[in-house]
């Protein structure tokens, strides 16, 4: 086995909760809003480096444009 684990996180599983819930014994007055499946990726299968843009540029503070980042009021880390 050549990579580690891989998750992703889906709301696909909304086209499918009915069985999504019977599969994890989730209860009918619960509702699904994401999953966060984890796994090996498959024999064969090649992932190259994320395409992701920078945090500054996709995550921000009180307002769009002020650029979040880690010690940015509201940050927390129990780490």
């Amino acid at each position: 086995m050549e990579g580690g684990l891989g998750s992703v996180l889906t709301t696909r599983q909304t086209r499918f909760e009915k069985e999504i819930k019977q599969l994890l014994s989730i209860p009918d007055d619960v509702t699904t809003m994401a999953l966060l499946p984890i796994g090996f990726p498959a024999d064969g299968t090649r992932y190259g480096p994320t395409r992701r843009k920078p945090l500054e540029e996709v995550a921000f503070v009180e307002r769009w444009g002020e650029s979040w980042q880690l010690g940015s009021p509201g940050y927390t880390s129990n780490i």
